[in-house]
């Protein structure tokens, strides 16, 4: 082999690894074969806090945050014993007031507008109530009758008295911290009972002698 052609045969391999390194660094650049290629889809945003609160009148408030790449974009549906939507925030913080006739199971899932969570669910339930009543003799034959509801949601229930006839058919009204009373005229001795009845049709009951 002469000195010439050992030049132009090395001269063509070199030119053949120039175009294979540069076919390389474009398959990179463009993503494919073993480049980085383009960044993932986004991912399903996340339930990743839940939470209820029994309200006045036979609702929940339902409360959580949603993770996502965009949680402002995202809204949560909830069905089952209880059906509503709710938007997130800019954190993907979301509330929603629920009106909840029947108790149950619900289900959540949020979506940003092209994916879907995983269902999340949690149950809504109610205890029965409790009530104390106390009898406190005041001037002459004043008595203030009173006590406090136990309960998820007491403001607005109702505490009906029975017993004694001077506080036989007499109701009042629960504050926000369960609180409650009357002021009756008492001039015998009696037992006065109390009965309160909540939002979801249970009822608490306790007795006291007055007068």
């Amino acid at each position: 082999m002469t000195i010439a052609t050992w030049k132009v045969r090395a001269g063509f391999a070199a030119a053949v690894l120039c175009v294979l390194a540069f076919a390389d660094t474009a398959l990179a650049q463009s993503g494919g074969g073993g480049g980085m290629g383009p960044p993932l889809p986004n991912g399903p945003p996340m339930i990743v806090g839940l939470q209820s609160m029994q309200v006045p009148g036979a609702k929940f408030t339902i409360s959580g945050r949603v993770a996502d790449e965009t949680p402002g974009s995202c809204t949560v549906t909830f069905t089952g014993a209880a059906n509503a939507t709710a938007l997130c925030d800019s954190g993907g913080n979301f509330s929603v007031t629920v009106n909840v006739p029947v108790l149950g199971l619900v289900t959540v899932v949020a979506s940003d507008g092209q994916l879907s969570s995983d269902p999340a669910a949690f149950n809504l339930a109610n205890a029965a109530p409790t009530t104390t009543v106390t009898a406190i003799h005041g001037f002459g034959n004043n008595w203030t009758i009173g006590g406090t509801v136990g309960d998820e949601a007491p403001l607005g229930l109702t505490v009906t008295l029975s017993g004694h006839p001077a506080v036989r058919g007499r109701t009042a009204t629960v504050l926000a911290n369960g609180n409650w009373s009357i002021t009756v005229t008492m001039t015998s001795f009696g037992i006065v009972n109390a009965s309160v009845t909540d939002w979801y049709g249970l009822t608490g009951t306790a007795s006291t002698p007055a007068g």
